[in-house]
């Protein structure tokens, strides 16, 4: 019962989300200077780094809208997204990396809706924060965080994360 409630308050609120932060650009916490350009329903952000720490105050993509992360030159990247905001995330759209590792992580939760459709190198999702934000070392997560990831989408980790 508690999962067809939350799943009729997603379907019925999947009109009044937005781009990531309302289509404004992230905090950069790590990395190279990032650049974000949204025109309509798309994001692209684009890093120099191979490693990227963000900081959101949302992170929500509507059934209509486009997240894409990409590196200059097409070389792999990780990009590790922190939601500091009161709302959990909600993927009804695309969020695509070919080339990337994405990380989400926010203690309100995390849906990906049976419209979110998410296509990248690796992707991992979280409601806990990591120990370390160094992709090549064991991450231990820790938090107090009782909420959920869900997945009712289409999640592609092309390398298999």
């Amino acid at each position: 019962m508690r999962n067809l409630l939350l799943t009729l308050s997603v379907l019925s609120a999947g009109s009044v989300f937005a781009l990531p932060n309302n289509g404004a650009a992230p905090t950069l916490v790590e990395g190279a200077p990032v650049l974000t350009n949204t025109t309509g329903n798309q994001m692209n952000i684009r890093t120099n780094s191979n490693v990227t720490v963000l900081d959101w105050n949302s992170f929500s993509i509507s059934q209509m809208e486009t997240v894409h992360f990409e590196r200059a030159g097409g070389q792999s990247f990780t990009v590790f997204n922190k939601v500091t905001g009161l709302e959990s995330s909600n993927l009804n759209g695309t969020l695509s990396a070919p080339n990337g590792n994405i990380y989400i992580f926010n203690p309100r939760g995390i849906n990906v809706a049976g419209t979110g459709v998410i296509y990248a190198s690796g992707c991992v999702l979280s409601t806990l924060l990591p120990n370390s934000f160094d992709p090549n070392s064991d991450m231990i997560y820790s938090g107090s965080s009782t909420n959920s990831v869900v997945n009712q989408g289409t999640i592609t980790a092309l390398s298999g994360d």
